[in-house]
């Protein structure tokens, strides 16, 4: 899920990127292309939503900014209910509105250019710490993920220290038990040959 939400803020930054050249391009006063520069410029407005909607893990729709993922995605790392055995992922959303260049900036004149240069900058930013905050979720899961592979091995460990030491308690009370029994049996039979002595001696 973090690495899809991930792929598609990276492929949000790439846009951009391409944006801001196409507003510098425009700013700079190359008029004779203008027209074709904004088209483009429109069309990767339209792919940040489009891309913004289709990003899903499952069903969950993950950077449009609605529904569980804007409010937080519950993982549950531990034995218990409790916020410490829970890790809360939340997705902020990434739409052209969202991050301020909505259709409502364009680089139809150098002027307009300049202002959705700034518009830009601005969502770069905001997209560069939305990258950020996945991959801090990322190396949360993985720490979790990793103390959990430790907390199963060492409980597996004591969990074979503790039958190993019941089996050498069983093999000692056994053994001891045999002796007795032996003792026992060997007690019984000087006992019954007692009698059969006097009688030979009487013979």
């Amino acid at each position: 899920m973090l690495q899809t939400a991930d792929g598609a803020y990276t492929k949000i930054n790439d846009i951009l990127v391409r944006m801001k050249s196409l507003a510098t391009q425009a700013a700079s006063g190359q008029t004779e292309s203008l027209t074709t520069m904004n088209n483009e410029f429109n069309s990767l407005q339209n792919e940040i939503d489009r891309i913004s909607a289709s990003t899903k893990y499952g069903s969950t729709t993950l950077i449009d900014g609605t529904g569980n993922a804007s409010t937080g995605i519950t993982f549950q790392v531990g034995a218990t209910n409790s916020s410490s055995d829970q890790l809360v992922v939340k997705f902020d959303g990434a739409t052209a509105t969202s991050l301020g260049v909505s259709s409502s900036i364009g680089i139809s004149t150098a002027a307009d250019a300049e202002t959705a240069m700034t518009a830009i900058d601005t969502a770069l930013t905001s997209i560069n710490s939305y990258m950020g905050s996945v991959g801090a979720y990322q190396n949360r899961m993985q720490y979790t993920i990793d103390n959990l592979s430790t907390s199963i091995e060492n409980y597996s460990s004591s969990e074979s220290t503790i039958r190993d030491v019941d089996m050498a308690s069983e093999i000692s009370e056994f053994t001891k038990n045999q002796i007795l029994q032996q003792a026992g049996t060997s007690m019984l039979a000087q006992a019954n040959s007692g009698p059969q002595q006097i009688l030979k001696l009487l013979q």
